[in-house]
């Protein structure tokens, strides 16, 4: 899965002079709540048939073609959603370069939002993670305070964050 999370390639809007230093995505904790909520919903026909629909009765004779098509449509819904998250997923990632910050938020199939900030801008940078499971799994929230237009920039849910922060520091 390399492909996904790491990359040598340019990316759209990157300086002439400019040489990538870390590319990165959310943590994948971020994708496997949602994708977790999605099984379990993709397994609700399969109780709903086996305990509502019993193949010996005269009314799963009526309702079989229906039952079958509600449930194509119902996973079909299912599967468009899990392609979504994917998608949300793998197209929001956080690029520092040698001269700056670049954070891509997709926030739905035709909305993208780039946030960019300037190294010789920034002012200070903190972390801060939250809870056990965080603190377990290294993930955290990336705050970086700006001399520019907007005050602070908020990265959430970044794996290694504390390594995000040396990076930036040390960039500055």
């Amino acid at each position: 899965m390399a492909i996904l999370s790491k990359s040598n390639n340019s990316f759209r809007g990157q300086l002439p002079d400019e040489k990538t230093v870390l590319v990165t995505r959310k943590h994948w904790i971020v994708l496997l709540i949602p994708m977790s909520f999605i099984l379990i919903m993709a397994v609700a026909p399969y109780i709903v048939y086996h305990y509502f629909l019993q193949p010996n009765s005269w009314f799963n004779d009526n309702i079989n073609f229906l039952f079958r098509f509600l449930t194509t449509v119902y996973f079909l819904v299912i599967w468009n959603t899990a392609f979504y998250n994917v998608m949300i997923y793998s197209l929001n990632t956080l690029v520092i370069t040698n001269k700056r910050v670049v954070e891509n938020k997709q926030m739905g199939f035709f909305k993208n939002i780039v946030n960019e900030i300037k190294l010789d801008k920034v002012q200070d940078v903190s972390v801060k993670i939250y809870g056990p499971l965080a603190s377990f799994l290294n993930y955290g929230n990336v705050e970086v305070q700006s001399a520019g237009a907007v005050n602070k920039f908020f990265f959430k849910q970044f794996p290694n964050p504390k390594d995000i922060k040396k990076i930036i520091s040390d960039s500055v």
